[in-house]
């Protein structure tokens, strides 16, 4: 089953019982299913509303009225969140799913999936939109998984932790090569030009031109002079200056997934270099991901 994969590179899946509806205010309901799974509605339904809880543990206690501001216009807004119990790698994940839809039906027919996040401890992270329908339309992560957001959050710190979340950062590469050919502008970049050494752990000894050979490799995926493959030193002379280009390009608001943390009340507080070593992920990131705490 999909559900038991780590959060990596999921499938793309048509969502074919719902499409994006007409927006509005939602209210929200939540009711228990099987798998020791909660399933919350964000449309109004006949007889809806409120907050109650049926079926396995206790009865969840809110404010409708914030619930209500919280997923205000959101596209799916008659869609359902649920939960599913302990992943194989320790994670809980949440679905958006269509209404009348549980996780056994995920089981049987995983295209129904609109968008899902992920919760280990007190970390979220592998925010992503699955529906086909929404990303033709162009409904953003920050959009759609909002409502997961909001439960990942309460989950991550329902043991007294301090809430934090993990964001990739596709397209770090494109856009830092964007800014080496001058179609983007970056002041770090601008720093190494002018000749200044980024300084960082492991920044001694490198001088400017070193650190901008190996940030633009790092990049472009090609060698820098003198190298046969863009290896671990490449990557050692360039984590200080990539570290603060992954910044600028969260601060720059280019990462969708940043965006909905940040959204939330989350603050940036650190750049996790070399996070995923997948090869695809190396090509769009860097191997960068950010990190953040929810305040």
């Amino acid at each position: 089953s999909t559900l038991n994969s780590k959060n990596s590179y999921l499938l793309e899946y048509y969502c074919a019982m719902i499409g994006p509806r007409t927006f509005r205010s939602p209210r929200i309901y939540l009711d228990g299913i099987k798998y020791n799974c909660h399933c919350r509605s964000f449309g109004s339904r006949e007889g809806g509303g409120g907050f109650s809880e049926q079926g396995e543990g206790n009865a969840d206690t809110d404010d409708n009225n914030n619930d209500n501001n919280n997923n205000k216009n959101h596209p799916y807004p008659n869609a359902t969140v649920h939960r599913t119990g302990a992943l194989a790698n320790g994670a809980r994940q949440y679905l958006l799913l269509p209404p009348y839809k549980d996780l056994q039906h995920v089981k049987m027919d995983p295209k129904i999936r609109i968008a899902s996040i992920f919760v280990h401890r007190n970390l979220v992270f592998g925010a992503r939109v699955h529906s086909e329908a929404a990303n033709e339309l162009e409904y953003p992560i920050s959009t759609v998984c909002t409502p997961l957001l909001e439960y990942a959050v309460r989950d991550a710190g329902s043991e007294g932790l301090q809430p934090q979340a993990r964001s990739t950062l596709f397209g770090l590469c494109a856009w830092v090569v964007d800014c080496l050919d001058g179609r983007q502008q970056s002041h770090v970049l601008e720093r190494l030009e002018k000749g200044e050494v980024i300084e960082g752990e492991e920044a001694e000894g490198n001088t400017a031109s070193i650190q901008l050979e190996a940030v633009r490799a790092i990049a472009t995926g090609t060698p820098r002079p003198g190298h046969s493959v863009v290896g671990i030193g490449t990557f050692r002379d360039g984590q200080a200056p990539w570290e603060l280009l992954a910044r600028e390009f969260c601060e720059k608001q280019l990462s969708d997934e940043c965006i909905l943390y940040k959204r939330a009340g989350a603050a940036l507080i650190g750049i996790d270099y070399l996070a995923e070593k997948k090869e695809d992920y190396i090509k769009s990131a860097g191997g960068s991901m950010a990190r953040f705490m929810f305040l």
